[in-house]
């Protein structure tokens, strides 16, 4: 059966371009003449028809970026986001671009949760430790400053150091302090940051980046969680 748009060779029964090489150029027309909602229609069905996950996950996050920033439809950039992750969990561009999108919403709950998810799916895939540890910490500081989830903190934390057990200097700092939340109880959250006033200080704020395993200084409210936590 031919399907609509393939060209055909009448001799050889060939396909002169097929379904990916279609859709690719048709995406980056639709995309020249600003006509974004097919741009990113054409791209969504192109990375349902590869074979490649890599080249899979890069179009659907392609797609999101266009429903993100050209058509301002964050719902459907987020699961395109996410359908980017699931066929390629490797693709680290489009977490960071999920999570600056819900940064931007304030939805810290759905952030928390696509951490989760991407650590499920980092772990099953055979991820390097560091970007799983990387990963944990940020949900860890997600849910202790911002969701008040102290357990859920400890948790993650628990899994940094047994992922990366040479950062144990600053995973005991934390499981410190969280376990402290834990069995104090959540109304003596401030009593226990007071008594860790000299741990707080040395924490400004900075993230330890899953790209590289560096530590770098905060850049501000509102930025990405990513580039602040670990």
């Amino acid at each position: 059966t031919v399907r609509q748009g393939d060209l055909y060779c009448m001799f050889c029964g060939a396909p002169l371009i097929d379904d990916a090489e279609r859709l690719s150029m048709q995406a980056e027309r639709f995309e020249s003449m600003d006509r974004w909602q097919q741009a990113a229609d054409a791209r969504l069905d192109l990375a349902e028809r590869v074979d490649d996950p890599g080249e899979s996950g890069r179009q659907f996050h392609a797609a999101g970026i266009i429903q993100q920033e050209q058509l301002g439809d964050t719902a459907a950039a987020a699961q395109s986001f996410d359908r980017a992750l699931d066929a390629d969990p490797s693709r680290l561009k489009a977490f960071e671009s999920l999570d600056q999108l819900l940064v931007a919403t304030g939805d810290l709950v759905e952030q928390a949760r696509s951490y989760r998810r991407m650590i499920r799916r980092a772990i099953e895939a055979g991820t390097e430790d560091r970007v799983v540890a990387a990963l944990a910490r940020n949900l860890a500081e997600i849910c202790r400053k911002r969701l008040g989830q102290p357990q859920e903190a400890l948790d993650a934390i628990e899994l940094v150091l047994a992922r990366v057990p040479e950062v144990t200097l600053i995973g005991r700092r934390d499981r410190a302090i969280i376990s402290l939340m834990v069995w104090g109880g959540l109304g003596e959250i401030e009593l226990v940051r007071a008594d860790h006033e000299d741990l707080d200080r040395e924490d400004d704020g900075g993230h330890w980046c899953f790209e590289n395993g560096s530590h770098r200084p905060s850049a501000g409210a509102g930025h990405n969680v990513l580039r602040q936590n670990i």
